[in-house]
């Protein structure tokens, strides 16, 4: 899957995501990055274990909105958001 989403010029991309499991105190840390311009931030399922470094599930909250990014049936997933050196943000997620 590929999408891509467009912003005001007020605020800028907000990526919620989660650490996976690595059987530690901080499994399932949340996350908050602001995406910069030109910024790429890549997620994925290591060593075939679809939770062992990230999970699958991603809130993009723009000013006044948000999307919700999940991939269905994780097993060897990945995950990449690209930011342009605009007010846009490209999302390619799917199996790996």
């Amino acid at each position: 899957m590929t999408r891509g989403f467009e912003r005001s010029e007020d605020g800028e991309f907000i990526l919620h995501h989660s650490k996976g499991s690595h059987t530690s105190s901080t499994d399932f840390e949340p996350f908050a990055d602001r995406l910069e311009r030109k910024q790429e931030m890549h997620f994925g399922a290591v060593g075939g274990t679809p939770t062992g470094a990230d999970l699958c599930y991603f809130n993009i909250a723009l000013p006044g909105e948000g999307t919700i990014v999940a991939l269905g049936w994780p097993g060897e997933w990945a995950a990449q958001f690209t930011r342009d050196e605009g007010t846009g943000l490209q999302v390619r997620a799917g199996q790996d």
